[in-house]
């Protein structure tokens, strides 16, 4: 079944405070694998997650998108495929951004 996906034409306003300064505990590379996955998810899943969670439906064609920015299996050891960043830094932003729809 084919379903047209529709965009949302709000704008993600998203923003992180670091109220607790935890920017201060992660190394560099764990702050630019967050940044890459934020910049991410505001273009390819802040327009259309309204209309999946609408439909309760899952954005699967967004899989290969979050493999490519290394947060597909950050909770498994990179020599079994997992994210190299861990998965204290990627899944706590996906909490805080709302990506964790994408699971239900």
């Amino acid at each position: 079944m084919s379903h047209n996906i529709k965009k949302s034409s709000k704008t993600d306003l998203y923003e992180y405070h670091d109220y607790y300064n935890i920017d201060e505990l992660l190394s560099e590379d764990h702050l630019l694998a967050r940044d890459a996955v934020r910049e991410w998810v505001k273009q390819e899943v802040s327009p259309i997650i309204e209309d999946y969670a609408n439909r309760a439906a899952c954005p699967v064609h967004l899989f290969k998108g979050l493999a490519e920015v290394g947060a597909f299996g950050p909770s498994l050891p990179a020599e079994s495929g997992g994210g190299v960043y861990g998965r204290n830094s990627l899944w706590h932003h996906h909490a805080r951004i709302g990506a964790w729809r994408l699971w239900y």
